[in-house]
């Protein structure tokens, strides 16, 4: 009979005890949906149209399919570029003017010892 005065107090104990985690169990659960609930704060800014910008920003490096070598058959100084660097050129077109003060005075040398 002792044995049975003991033991329905125990499990009064042990059955409190699983009362108390369940409802302890039962109360962290509602808190994590309550959190899982709220709204996230988020930064707000107010809209507004504006015309559209198209920008593209492009690195690269630029190589071309052929290489040209240009030379000339005579020699002398630049007197005037005639196109820029890019520019299209058709085939046997003038890229260049060279001074042509010495050639100028050479032809007049030649037509003096001519005629002479």
């Amino acid at each position: 009979m002792a044995a049975d005065a003991t033991a329905v107090p125990r499990r009064r104990a042990r059955m409190r005890r699983w009362v108390t985690l369940a409802v302890v169990v039962a109360l962290l659960a509602g808190g994590w949906a309550w959190l899982q609930r709220r709204p996230v704060p988020a930064a707000a800014v107010a809209v507004h149209t504006q015309p559209l910008q198209r920008t593209l920003l492009f690195s690269a490096r630029v190589r071309t399919p052929s290489r040209v070598e240009v030379g000339a058959t005579i020699t002398g100084r630049v007197a005037q570029v005639v196109v820029d660097e890019g520019d299209a050129v058709a085939a046997g077109g003038v890229l260049l003017r060279l001074e042509d003060d010495e050639l100028r005075a050479a032809l007049s040398q030649a037509q003096a010892s001519l005629a002479q």
